[in-house]
């Protein structure tokens, strides 16, 4: 394989003439445009010419020779048309460039290029994801209530686009490793039994007379007469001069090995009937030319030669139910019956025109892990093969494409608490700019992946108007970056976008990356593991190693939802509390700041208690022992004790006829007490009346944190004038410095 910056590629057109392509790369640092050997792109059904996506490319071809303009991938030079660039981009697969005669215009011709991922396993990943999703889909048809009509031959009215949808799934499982391992087991392994052949021998050959080759002595035919002094003359006067004999041989005409052969031919003549309904220039005719290939070689092995066409099959044959090898090819014909029948709605996307895209593969694939991996967390009702998969005019079709939603629902069952669940797949989320909608605020978004959950007993959208409700976003992302120095991993621009997903989606308490490196990460800006974003790796491999990290991180994400008393919960409480009303409060003038200890509480959740002085006594009582009371019975000038009142922080005292006073006072935070008539008695408290009073500390004068402001007790709601001014109020910081006067 030649590699590098430059290639020069001989080829000729379709009228036979000679004609160069010259390929140079404008990346330096690294080789990034290859010429495969012919075995190698056969092997791997690809084209021979090899880019690398996210470079760009010059190319010149021969005079008078120009390449069809492709917008955003191939465009031409103004001075010199056989020549230009190609940008694959993010493009992963073939590109079929198109030859043309610059003197009249005429295509003559192709040329074959092959965009590579710049994932160096991407060749086994795609094999893998497909066989993965063709083994996830017909596990589900295996689960269908109504009949399947398998029939195993191209319909011979469907397009070429449905037949290669249908032959991508079949192909998947030729390429399994199940399916090649299967073979070799059989072919190295192969059931046999025991036959039987009969054999006209000369007396001579025999080496044991039995009772069967006694009666032949006695009765056949066409005998030689014994000579007189044989020894047996005196017993018989002659032998017949042959005689039939049985003799046991070892076979592989077997019923399981005629089933084995048979279900050879049949993904034969599917491969077979496929391409012939292909163009002899296209990866799909390739592709399917290199099964055929493969499947003839298979039954062209000596196992199969004796083996005969089946009349009967033994499906409950133990050797087919048991025996590794057969046990696989049985499961395979089923498969195959099934994926015969099945076109995907979402497979343009991953190889129409021969195209290789492994990044949309791989978020569809990534749907089908997330789907296992939640039903083994969450109580899932298994989903209904309507959900995923339909009849459609010429068969089955599997309707998971991107851009069209998918939701599963479900519940999660604790000793503690009932979550309900729902599994999305491309869920929009609109953009609702009046709160408390659900939604984006800013403009419509749609995660590849979200999962939602909220209590039991809700529905989601009370649950969402509620701030109840936590979803979580996950993004697919097959390609990577260099985000960090030292070893590759997810692409800084993609965790800019959890970012956008965390702000700007309501009730979202995490996004996330997936993709297949080797970097987990996930931080939270608080000190619980939600909200978040982050990163897991999600490798496309044979074993669950690789989502062991995300299935852990769910884990720990159910356990912190279950938690009533989590900061999260709390901080949930508190955004509805402060956000259900679109009443907008308005304060700009000067009252107490933090003081680099105790943060002050928010003026509108910072009470002031507006309490009465009865007389001079009573006002010097209070600056003395440093207390203030308020009655607590039921009859006029008490008041109900209410957590606005234990909480209150400032006092603002007025006398009988005062309108207008700046007489504050702090309150420490440790709360009131309830004090007998017998406690105030020993406290010297002029002339108590009450049975019980309740008294707060009081702290000292801070009219000076206020700007020595005054306040109009008559714009303040609640205050009642004459001699009902003796109740005592509570209310905001915010209400009352609405009453300032100056």
């Amino acid at each position: 394989m030649d590699e590098g910056r430059y290639i020069v590629f001989p080829f000729r057109t379709d009228n036979g003439d000679q004609a160069e392509l010259r390929l140079y790369s404008e990346l330096t640092t690294s080789p990034s445009v290859w010429v495969l050997e012919q075995a190698e792109a056969e092997e791997f059904g690809e084209a021979k010419i090899q880019l690398l996506e996210g470079c760009s490319y010059e190319f010149s071809l021969t005079t008078p020779l120009s390449f069809r303009p492709i917008p955003g991938l191939v465009n031409l030079f103004r001075s010199n048309t056989s020549a230009g660039r190609i940008t694959p981009q993010n493009y992963v697969g073939s590109i079929t460039l198109e030859l043309v005669d610059n003197r009249s215009g005429e295509k003559i011709g192709v040329v074959p290029i092959e965009v590579r991922s710049a994932k160096t396993e991407y060749r086994t990943d795609y094999r893998y994801m497909l066989e993965y999703i063709a083994d996830k889909c017909t596990d589900l048809l295996m689960h269908y209530t109504s009949p399947v009509n398998q029939t195993f031959k191209t319909d011979p009215h469907a397009d070429a686009k449905s037949v290669y949808q249908r032959f991508a799934f079949v192909k998947s499982i030729l390429e399994s490793d199940e399916f090649r391992e299967a073979v070799y087991r059989i072919q190295e392994y192969p059931g046999t039994n025991w036959g039987q052949e009969q054999k006209n021998v000369s007396f001579q050959q025999l080496r044991k007379i039995d009772h069967g080759i006694q009666k032949q002595i006695a009765r056949r035919s066409n005998r030689i007469s014994l000579e007189e002094h044989h020894p047996l003359r005196s017993q018989v006067q002659s032998l017949p001069a042959k005689v039939t004999t049985v003799a046991k041989y070892e076979t592989t005409d077997t019923p399981e090995n005629r089933f084995v052969k048979y279900v050879l031919g049949e993904l034969l003549n599917f491969c077979t009937d496929a391409r012939n309904k292909f163009d002899s220039d296209s990866r799909a005719y390739t592709e399917s030319l290199q099964m055929e290939n493969m499947l003839e070689n298979t039954l062209g092995h000596s196992v199969f030669r004796e083996v005969a066409k089946p009349t009967l099959f033994t499906l409950n044959s133990p050797i087919l139910q048991r025996k590794e090898g057969y046990r696989e090819i049985l499961r395979i014909w089923l498969m195959f019956g099934l994926a015969a029948n099945i076109s995907w709605n979402g497979g343009e996307d991953v190889y129409e025109a021969g195209k290789r895209d492994v990044a949309t593969l791989y978020e569809y694939w990534v749907f089908f892990v997330l789907l296992d991996l939640f039903s083994e967390i969450f109580q899932f009702d298994q989903p209904s093969v309507e959900q995923l998969i339909q009849t459609s005019a010429d068969g089955l079709m599997l309707i998971l494409k991107k851009g069209r939603q998918f939701s599963l629902p479900g519940k999660y069952q604790s000793e503690g608490r009932k979550l309900m669940v729902s599994f999305n797949y491309n869920n929009t989320f609109l953009a609702v700019p009046q709160y408390p909608g659900g939604g984006s605020w800013t403009t419509g978004m749609r995660p590849d992946y979200t999962l939602s959950i909220w209590p039991d007993g809700l529905t989601p959208e009370v649950a969402e108007q509620a701030e109840m409700i936590v979803h979580l976003h996950f993004d697919a992302k097959y390609k990577l970056g260099e985000w960090q120095a030292e070893e590759t991993t997810f692409q800084r621009d993609d965790l800019l976008k959890m970012h956008a997903y965390r702000d700007a989606i309501r009730r979202t308490a995490g996004s996330y990356i997936l993709y297949p490196g080797h970097v987990n990460y996930y931080k939270s800006p608080y000190h619980e593991i939600l909200p978040g974003v982050g990163a897991f790796s999600v490798r496309p491999t044979r074993n669950g190693e690789d989502i062991s990290a995300l299935k852990t991180f769910i884990l720990r994400t159910i356990d912190h939802i279950l938690n009533r008393a989590s900061q999260r919960e709390r901080m949930a409480y508190h955004t509805f509390n402060i956000h259900k009303s679109n009443d907008l409060d308005i304060l700009r003038a000067a009252i107490p700041e933090f003081d680099g200890i105790t943060m002050p509480l928010p003026p509108s959740e910072t009470f002031v208690l507006i309490g009465f002085v009865k007389d001079a006594d009573h006002y010097a009582w209070i600056r003395r022992q440093g207390l203030y009371n308020v009655r607590i019975d039921t009859g006029a000038g008490s008041m109900r004790v209410t957590g606005n009142l234990a909480d209150a922080r400032y006092l603002l005292l007025h006398r009988e006829g005062e309108l207008e006073t700046s007489d504050v006072y702090e309150m420490p935070v440790t709360g009131p007490r309830l004090f007998s008539k017998e406690q105030m008695i020993r406290l010297e408290y002029p002339n108590p009346r009450r049975d019980f009073y309740l008294v707060f500390s009081v702290g000292q004068l801070v009219r000076n944190r206020f700007s020595n402001a005054s306040w109009d007790l008559r714009r303040i709601g609640g205050f009642r004038s004459g001699h009902l001014s003796a109740t005592p109020i509570v209310v905001s910081l915010t209400e009352l410095m609405e009453a300032k006067t100056h």
